[in-house]
């Protein structure tokens, strides 16, 4: 061997042994950089961490495109990642794998593809990653394995069986990668993971800790996926009607041709029918002009029972003046016309981890209190018409037996039996502390009344329906509680009733803490015996609002001003401001 060739080896030998023991990607300076998308079927809402070989760790905020960048000048590869926070009011946790800097995505594929490559919890190799890393080869192996296991879904999408799957740069668009993305849901029991198309709804299991044991979706899949996907299609121009019926804001006979044409016969929305619905909008109540909607595919739904050819669960999102976001719902196909569906819900329920500060001013301190509020609103009377009296709200931190909430008609709302709101209060950390992450509750309805359910025990209950949701994050801590969590009023500055223009416009103006954005404004006042409410929706930033009180009844003895402000988790701070 020549000198020149012995040189090459030895440079060669030094590279490799060094690789993961120096100063990162660039040795010579300069900052290195790490940057891509987080998502899963939505860009994640939340921030990126990520840790070297060498046990160094950095983090940076996801951008509301799920794109993110970090500096990992003083990180060594490989590095380990993972992009934790909420997508569709879900709380996630989900990994990647770089062996070097550049480009590295963090979707469900990437920590399928990790976990598949390290064959052992992912958190494990995070907190070991200083030590104990993942080869080149068993990644490439193991993403070659996802790859073909993925296959007909990538081929329906139009994106290649070899795309490499980590690195390849990508939009959060529904569109190419982003669109296998929104089909596939992945979970995992223990070391077995379960891949769905949600597309198709087919399915198939894979042991984490063997290769190739899986062959993954059906070739039918292929075809399958690109038919929804033309539904999907059809599905958005739906949406698009709409959006482009509200461009401006259209006559009553626009409005009930659309709702006539577009409408199932039997939708049913949170207890709202067409004829329901078709009144809200008559009355100018949504959408709101301007607004903007965009679906995709969440699920096919069963439609054996009805008149309908197929249908979907669809994610409809939203954009207005006022507010963003997104909710499920189904659409299903006559033969001819994609048509709302409605969620099929007799009534609207909600939970929500939140905390209440009271703010009475004078020589009396601040109070604090934590817990749930958990709702339920019949609006249009639907649910009590089918014999619904009361119900129970069954969960982590609540009671065993559950909460009992009774009907309160002709008012459309229910309330804790024995007590005015729906504010569950917890007052003992350790409760609070035992409430894992996404913990559901259930809200069954009963044809007992409250004091029926009081007296036999929940388990009396006659169920009539049962209802589901998530709360993505348990409440503060009795502990965690103080003034910093909640809005700090600005204006109005006293707790005197004359200090507010009432039978004006009464101004509000607020601080809000880091890290949360603002929601709602809520007032409420008494006059003859007689209680009254206004309330303002406040978008993101918005540090004030106006309360139109025109023409109303000024208070007689005591009003209440409520700042509502959440973070990212989905949890509400809720400042209460009294005044005498």
């Amino acid at each position: 061997m020549n000198l020149k060739n012995k040189m090459m080896l030895l440079v060669m030998i030094l590279g490799f042994s060094l690789a993961g023991c120096g100063g990162g990607d660039n040795p010579g300076g300069g900052a290195v950089t790490i940057s891509g998308v987080a998502a899963a079927g939505a860009p994640v809402s939340g921030i990126v961490n990520v840790k070297g070989a060498n046990g160094e760790v950095a983090s940076s905020p996801i951008n509301t495109d799920g794109t993110y960048s970090l500096d990992v000048s003083s990180l060594t590869p490989p590095y380990i990642l993972f992009a934790e926070g909420t997508v569709n009011g879900k709380g996630i946790k989900i990994y990647s794998v770089g062996v070097s800097a550049g480009t590295i995505n963090i979707t469900p594929v990437t920590d399928f593809i990790l976990r598949n490559a390290i064959g052992r919890s992912v958190e494990t190799a995070f907190n070991s990653w200083g030590t104990t890393q993942v080869s080149e080869a068993a990644l490439s192996t193991a993403e070659t394995d996802v790859q073909t296991q993925l296959t007909p879904l990538l081929n329906a999408m139009g994106v290649p069986s070899d795309t490499d799957l980590l690195t390849t740069p990508f939009q959060a668009d529904h569109s190419g990668l982003d669109a296998v993305l929104d089909a596939i849901e992945i979970s995992y029991n223990g070391n077995t993971a379960t891949i769905v198309n949600n597309l198709t709804g087919s399915s198939y299991t894979d042991d984490v800790t063997v290769l190739g044991d899986s062959s993954g979706l059906p070739a039918a899949d292929e075809a399958g996926s690109q038919g929804a996907l033309t539904d999907a299609q059809a599905i958005n121009a739906f949406w698009k009607s709409l959006e482009d019926l509200f461009v401006t804001a259209p006559s009553s006979t626009a409005i009930t041709d659309w709702v006539n044409n577009r409408i199932a016969e039997d939708f049913l929305d949170e207890g709202q029918n067409k004829t329901n619905l078709l009144n809200d909008w008559l009355s100018d109540n949504d959408p709101i002009i301007g607004e903007t909607f965009s679906a995709v595919i969440v699920a096919p739904i069963d439609v054996s029972a009805t008149v309908y050819t197929k249908g979907y669960s669809v994610r409809v999102s939203f954009s207005n003046n006022i507010e963003s976001g997104d909710f499920l719902t189904p659409m299903v196909f006559d033969g001819a016309t994609w048509l709302w569906f409605g969620d099929r819900k007799w009534l609207d329920t909600g939970a929500n981890a939140s905390a209440f500060m009271s703010v009475s001013g004078g020589v009396v301190p601040n109070t604090f209190s934590t817990g749930f509020e958990l709702s339920l609103e019949d609006d249009f009377n639907f649910a009590f018409n089918k014999g619904v009296r009361s119900a129970v709200v069954r969960g982590p931190g609540l009671p065993a037996d559950g909460v009992v909430y009774e009907h309160r008609f002709p008012d459309p709302s229910f309330g804790i039996f024995g007590s005015f709101g729906v504010f569950f209060i917890i007052s003992d950390d350790a409760l609070i502390s035992a409430i894992p992450d996404n913990a559901e509750y259930t809200f069954t309805l009963c044809s007992e009344t409250a004091i029926d359910l009081a007296n036999n025990g929940t388990g009396s209950c006659t169920v009539l329906q049962t209802y589901t949701d998530t709360v993505i994050k348990p409440p503060l801590l009795n502990s965690e509680l103080n003034a910093s969590k909640f809005a700090s009023l600005t204006n109005p500055s006293t707790h005197n009733l004359s200090s507010l223009n009432f039978g004006g416009q009464i101004s509000v103006n607020w601080t809000k803490p880091a890290n949360t954005n603002s929601r709602q404004v809520f007032f409420i006042w008494s006059a003859s015996s007689t209680r009254f409410s206004l309330s303002v929706d406040v978008e993101g930033g918005g540090t004030s609002a106006v309360l139109d009180t025109t023409d109303l009844p000024v208070s007689d003895g005591f009003a209440g001003l409520f700042v509502r402000v959440g973070d990212n988790f989905g949890r509400d701070f809720n400042m209460g401001w009294s005044f005498f």
